[in-house]
């Protein structure tokens, strides 16, 4: 997808153009999306100096002059693959598993990297809350979370599922 949206652009911009364009985006949204999504209290402005640090670092330096854009795309929706993550696990509704899969997919678009570390995040968040609700026997929390989780799963499965079919 992000391949057919570049070549469409190409259609009425420049190259440079959208170079610059891609570079402008990519920078505001790691420092935006960190900004608004990484769960920091706005207390003394720690969330603009987390915002800060999580864009200016040797990882994103480095990435960046390496050309690793799309591995810098997906590190940039980590923030709120995150957010939603917690959220989802904390009130298992459908709306945040929807949400908490769209980032994924998001993230699976851009950069595989990522993709592969945030989905490991989500499978070993996913077995700590099912052991500790087991230990708890707390049957009244897993079948709302099973529920809510397998649905934008397997939507999850079939938008992600585009690189199969040539």
């Amino acid at each position: 997808p992000l391949v057919y949206f570049l070549k469409f652009l190409d259609l009425f911009l420049a190259g440079w153009v959208i170079e610059k364009i891609i570079i402008f985006c990519l920078f505001f949204l790691i420092g935006y999306l960190a900004f608004k999504f990484l769960p920091l209290p706005k207390k003394h402005y720690i969330n603009y100096w987390g915002a800060l640090f999580y864009t200016v670092n040797p990882f994103v330096y480095e990435r960046f002059l390496a050309g690793h854009w799309l591995v810098l795309f997906g590190y940039a929706f980590l923030p709120p693959f995150i957010h939603y993550l917690i959220k989802f696990f904390k009130d298992p509704s459908l709306k945040a598993g929807f949400w908490l899969f769209g980032w994924l997919v998001l993230i699976n678009i851009f950069s595989l990297h990522v993709f592969v570390m945030a989905f490991f995040i989500l499978i070993f968040y996913l077995i700590v809350v099912l052991a500790r609700n087991l230990i708890l026997k707390n049957n009244l929390k897993t079948r709302p979370l099973l529920k809510n989780f397998a649905m934008p799963l397997a939507i999850f499965l079939i938008i992600s599922s585009y690189w199969l079919a040539p």
